[in-house]
């Protein structure tokens, strides 16, 4: 029997943060909004599990835990690559000309959602993460919080706003809250 990568175990939480946590269900009938509520409910309950069995005497963390928090870092390091990438292109005044909205949405505000999809599922699995990692968390939030708002203006000042027209997101998803902009949608 195969096991996730660290990649695919990040995945999978994030995934199943979206599925518990986007409000993309509101679209759809009630029938099969409640069909997949109580599928990933399911998913949620077999995780747990699968967690509570597999734990590592070393630390008392399951296995499952631990390959999760090692693909969150390798997906932390793509965030932070474009973030340095967006700064230097920002620092040249590129924001909007150089490099368009859709081009930072995915390479940045789209990984940040992924990732804010599962921390939100952390929460939900009651997991607590490294005290290092908790610190490189807390690190890229406060870089974002710094740069996404000068982002954000330059793209603006370029003719090529940032913005959110319809807020599906969770409210911890600060990013999104900070370009939301109904007026233009």
């Amino acid at each position: 029997m195969r096991t996730l990568t660290h990649e695919e175990s990040f995945r999978l939480w994030s995934q199943l943060g979206f599925l518990s946590f986007h409000q993309w269900s509101l679209d759809l009938p009630k029938t099969e909004t409640r069909r997949n509520n109580s599928r990933t409910r399911r998913l949620q309950a077999r995780l747990k599990e699968i967690v509570s069995r597999r734990v590592r005497a070393s630390d008392a963390r399951s296995y499952v835990e631990v390959d999760f928090e090692r693909g969150l870092d390798l997906f932390i390091s793509r965030i932070e690559g474009a973030l340095e990438s967006a700064e230097k292109i920002r620092g040249a005044g590129g924001l909007g000309t150089s490099r368009v909205s859709l081009e930072f949405e995915q390479d940045l505000l789209g990984p940040m959602d992924d990732l804010g999809y599962a921390l939100e599922f952390v929460r939900e699995m009651k997991t607590t993460l490294s005290k290092p990692m908790q610190g490189r968390l807390a690190q890229l939030d406060l870089v974002l919080r710094d740069f996404l708002p000068k982002a954000d203006s330059q793209f603006t000042e370029n003719g090529d706003p940032l913005f959110v027209t319809r807020m599906s997101h969770p409210n911890s998803f600060w990013w999104r809250v900070l370009i939301f902009r109904p007026e233009q949608g």
